[in-house]
This record gives structure tokens, C-alpha cells and sequence, in this order.
């Protein structure tokens, strides 16, 4: 049996979250569990769904992605993590917080 990548898109835009859902939708094996648009409670709700990857808006109100990766990675067990970005000028900051790991 083919194995399902699961997954979760946490983007403050939700026109960007809508199209990135949108997208991992036609991909043979892949399925969204969720779109959350608040960083707020964020951590646990992905501890709580256990996706294997999160996309990962970087620059939200409140609280930023790579808050929420320090996160998970201090839950222990983090899933994948794949920053997601119109700033490129955040790229040096998202490999050290593992977004390669």
C-alpha cells in the first residue's frame, strides 16, 4: 500500500494558505489535515494531528514560524518543516532553524 504524506499548512494569509492547500491537493499521496491561520495554540495542535511535514508561514502577528518550530522542536519528535516565505531575506535564518534537517 502506498503510504500517505500527511500534512498541515500554517499561514496568517489565508489567501496564500487557500492556494498552497489547493495545490497539495492535486498530488497523488499527499493530504492536508488542516489550514490554521493563527500561530496562537498552533504547537499544539500539530503535536495533536502528528503531520509528517508542516508548511510554515515565517512572518505572522503574534508569534513567528520560527517561534513555532522552536516549538515543536522542544516538544520533541517535530514533523518535517518547510518555511514558507515571500521574503527571501529570511532564507539564511530558516536553514539554521532546520528547515533542511
Amino acid at each position: 500500500m502506498d503510504r500517505i504524506l500527511k500534512t498541515l499548512i500554517l499561514d496568517d494569509e489565508p489567501g496564500a494558505a487557500a492556494d498552497l492547500e489547493h495545490l497539495m491537493k492535486t498530488l497523488p499521496g499527499v493530504s492536508v489535515l488542516a489550514v490554521l491561520n493563527d500561530p496562537a495554540g498552533a504547537a499544539e495542535t500539530i503535536a495533536d494531528l502528528a503531520p509528517d511535514a508542516v508548511f510554515l508561514d515565517i512572518q505572522m502577528p503574534g508569534k513567528t514560524g520560527f517561534e513555532v518550530a522552536r516549538e515543536l522542536h522542544e516538544a520533541g519528535d517535530p514533523p518535517s518543516i518547510i518555511f514558507v516565505t515571500a521574503f527571501d531575506s529570511y532564507a539564511i535564518s530558516a536553514i539554521r532553524h532546520a528547515a533542511f534537517d
